[in-house]
Formats: structure tokens, sequence, C-alpha cells
């Protein structure tokens, strides 16, 4: 079996265990073995279609329901956590790290990038901007949780 065929068993079977009227967002990830290792990623290309499956790309801003929802699957703040000299004092620092997006209207405000991560920039620049403000923002960290 190859690493797509059991990537895509595994789609069918979250498919067959979710509601029809529940909509599944697959966004790609550099650690995953079946998808693109570079940055931004295009959707997955794989042999599945189903009117509640959607395959975004790495990041994404998609509207859900009148909603603005952006996401990454890269792990920024762990980055900028790592590269920032200088924080006021007493400051909220998940915050401030998720604050460089929004104020920046970027979802990887960090130049040079993290060793980990390898940018295509002619990709990032068409994709990894956003016009406006999301409504709502999601970033995986393997820092602390937080909600803000």
């Amino acid at each position: 079996m190859t690493l797509d065929e059991l990537f895509e068993s595994q789609i069918r079977h979250i498919q067959q265990t979710i509601p029809d009227s529940t909509n599944l967002v697959i966004v790609p990830s550099q650690r995953d073995a079946a998808c693109s290792f570079v940055y931004p990623q295009p959707p997955p290309n794989f042999n599945i279609t189903s009117p509640n499956l959607t395959f975004a790309s790495d990041p994404c801003v998609l509207e859900v329901n009148g909603v603005s929802v952006a996401m990454t699957s890269t792990d920024v703040l762990f980055h900028l956590s790592s590269e920032e000299i200088s924080h006021p004092p007493g400051s909220d620092r998940m915050g401030r790290l998720a604050g460089h997006l929004l104020n920046q209207h970027n979802f990887y405000p960090l130049h040079p990038p993290s060793e980990d991560v390898n940018i295509d920039y002619p990709y990032l620049i068409k994709h990894a901007f956003f016009e406006s403000k999301p409504d709502i923002l999601l970033l995986p960290s393997d820092l602390r949780y937080f909600v803000k």
C-alpha cells in the first residue's frame, strides 16, 4: 500500500463516520508524508470526490456561513517565539505572536524562515497574505494551547 492509498483510505474511513450534513475540510501539512513539503502548499490531489469534502491549500481562508476562517498547518507561532528578541514585560505572549500575523496580514511573517520550513517565495507572495483580518484564526502549535 502506498502512502497516498493509506491517506485516501483514512479519509474514506472518516467520511463514513461523520453525518452527510458535516463538511470535511482537509488542509495539508509539511509533516504529512503524502503531501508536498513546501510552504505554501497546494491542496492535496487525491482520487476522492464527495459533495461534503474539500481539499484546501495551506494556508487558506474559508468562508463558513458568513464567517471568515483563516488557517495554516505550519507552526508559525513556535517559529516566531524562537526568533522574538524583545517584548514588553508582562505582556500576553500568545496574543502578541498571533498579532504579528494579523497586523502584517501574512500567514508567515518571518524572514528568513525557520530551518523547518521550505519556502517557495513566488507562491508565498501570491498565497500567504490575506486582504482583511479574519473572524477566526486557526494556528496549530507545539506551544501551550490557548483561545483568544
